[in-house]
């Protein structure tokens, strides 16, 4: 089974019902301790399956994916430049 790892952020409280529901956990011993601070923070997780960016947002808190590269900012400009894998 592939393991999706995702990086949420966002404030106030955090979405643990969400996490639970989505079957997500904390990846690190760090990223179980920001699920319990408080401020704007980043919190790293893993999946057995692909995060729901739309349920995150609902909750108020944005899903970033470390694997995937954002364009230059050259290529930023470009309508077509898709974001890119790293591999």
């Amino acid at each position: 089974m592939a393991l999706y790892p995702f990086t949420v952020v966002g404030a106030g409280a955090f979405p643990a019902e969400l996490m639970e529901l989505e079957g997500c956990r904390p990846s690190t011993p760090q990223a179980a301790a920001a699920i319990e601070a408080s401020g704007f923070r980043r919190v790293d997780l893993e999946s057995d399956a692909p995060p729901n960016h739309v349920k995150w947002a609902d909750a108020g808190w944005m899903v970033r994916n470390l694997d995937i590269e954002l364009p230059s900012e050259g290529d930023a400009l470009k309508p077509d430049a898709p974001p890119k894998r790293n591999d």
